[in-house]
């Protein structure tokens, strides 16, 4: 899945995977054309002419998997945010645009093991370059982004790794640095 600039020149989509405790959804997610991803899920997107999605996730073209692999189809809907566990973007042959609206910042990878019940979420947070693991993971954000990702067990479709994955930190049991990550 990756982010696609679409006919629309104020809009940008992303096909992501939200994960919560009961389902696994597929759909797509739209954006203002130079947000990126965990900037849309933390500062919210224009679901309409005055609201704008803070509390719910609005996706698109969606397939929805339970937990015990029946699936089913819908157009829209809309994921209460608080439910969500992880949500996680896939990456396709095409590269992305890098968009140049965002500076760039030094950052060191963290390498980090997260629970969240029922699942280990293994990868890499970047912490600015004097800020330790504490200081990242207490930014005022509800969606922590992480990359070189490894969920266990596996989910429905045996989705497993991601090369992005923005974790909600609300529904995180704890979370230790992992040195033992390659």
């Amino acid at each position: 899945m990756k982010g696609e600039a679409g006919d629309n020149e104020l809009a940008r989509q992303f096909e992501i995977l939200v994960c919560t405790r009961e389902y696994v959804f597929t759909g797509i997610i739209r954006c203002e054309y130079g947000q990126r991803l965990i900037d849309a899920l933390n500062e919210g997107v224009p679901v309409g002419a005055s609201s704008r999605g803070l509390d719910f996730l609005s996706l698109e073209d969606v397939q929805i998997i339970d937990m015990a692999g029946v699936e089913s189809n819908h157009p829209r809907l809309y994921i209460a945010k608080h439910n969500i566990i992880f949500i996680a973007q896939h990456e396709r042959d095409k590269k992305e645009k890098p968009l140049s609206a965002y500076p760039y910042r030094q950052k060191v990878p963290v390498k980090v093991k997260i629970y969240e019940t029922p699942f280990t979420v293994t990868g890499q947070v970047y912490s600015d370059t004097w800020e330790q693991l504490a200081d990242t993971i207490e930014a005022k954000v509800s969606f922590l982004p992480l990359t070189n990702v490894e969920i266990s067990p596996a989910l429905p479709g045996g989705y497993s790794w991601f090369e992005f994955a923005a974790i909600n930190k609300e529904n995180v049991t704890y979370l230790s640095e992992n040195l033992s990550l390659p």
